[in-house]
């Protein structure tokens, strides 16, 4: 993939996410009010993996309101590296920002409110689902080719990995069987083996650091120990984002800044040096 087509899919990312985060920010502001009285989501069934509980200091619809903001921070930090790397042709940026762009846009969960508050089929609200299922797989496959790139410059050369992603994402979220009796407290639909889920995400998001501390025992640099760090910090914070809590949100946000400087920032180190 050329640097020009590089830039094209991230700016078109960008836009889509800021289109769907302002539409969904719009709806929740306007109708903030009304939500502190009901909501028509009061029947969600909790997660038993990771599921951190409903108890939060603040009142539903202000929970919502700061979890659909939330999704500006890797928004932002999508654009800081977009204009710090716009002259770089450093792979592991680009799928670095493809990763903070897949997570800004994990927030269109924030439709299914909007579709039970107008009462819409739940052929909707599954379909909500998938693409959350679609951008979280993507997300964390990115990260994962982020990591490679730093190591195998042949990908800078030849990059068919891109592509893969997404086909191996989109296959993913269109084949797990999704149950539309409950939703859970992530407002997405509870897949119908959670338990197989849970351990397909957790097995990628293992394989990540673990990608990282193979090549820092293999090279014994600094660098790749930081690096390694930093993934364990945004795939941390991605993970407590997940989860429609307070806490939660506000620990997600401070782990995924704090990865993403540190990755960002060392890339920049080992870029000047290449």
């Amino acid at each position: 993939m050329t640097l020009s087509a590089r830039h094209k899919t991230i700016w078109g990312l960008f836009a889509l996410s800021v289109i769907l985060n302002g539409i969904i920010l719009y709806f929740l502001a306007v109708h903030l009010q009304e939500m502190e009285q009901y909501h028509p989501l009061s029947l969600i069934r909790q997660s038993r993996w990771l599921g951190t509980g409903n108890g939060s200091p603040l009142p539903f619809g202000r929970l919502l309101l700061l979890h659909g903001a939330s999704s500006s921070l890797p928004l932002l930090a999508s654009l800081v590296l977009i204009l710090c790397f716009r002259h770089s042709s450093s792979q592991e940026i680009f799928y670095f920002q493809l990763f903070l762009l897949s997570l800004s846009l994990i927030s269109i969960r924030l439709y299914s409110y909007g579709a039970a508050w107008y009462h819409l089929p739940f052929s909707v609200t599954v379909r909500i689902s998938r693409a959350v299922l679609f951008f979280r797989f993507s997300g964390l496959l990115f990260l994962l080719l982020s990591g490679i790139s730093v190591f195998d410059n042949r990908i800078q050369k030849s990059d068919p990995f891109f592509p893969f992603a997404l086909v191996v994402s989109f296959g993913l979220a269109a084949t797990i069987p999704v149950s539309s009796r409950f939703i859970q407290n992530t407002l997405t639909y509870l897949p119908v083996n959670e338990l197989s889920l849970f351990f397909l995400f957790l097995i990628i998001k293992l394989i990540i650091p673990i990608n990282f501390l193979w090549f820092f025992y293999q090279r014994k640099t600094i660098d790749y120990f930081i690096l390694t760090t930093a993934t364990i910090l945004c795939i941390t914070g991605e993970t407590l984002l997940f989860y429609m809590t307070f806490y939660s949100c506000v620990g997600g946000l401070i782990l995924l800044l704090s990865g993403t400087i540190l990755f960002s920032h060392r890339i920049y180190k080992l870029y000047l040096w290449r």
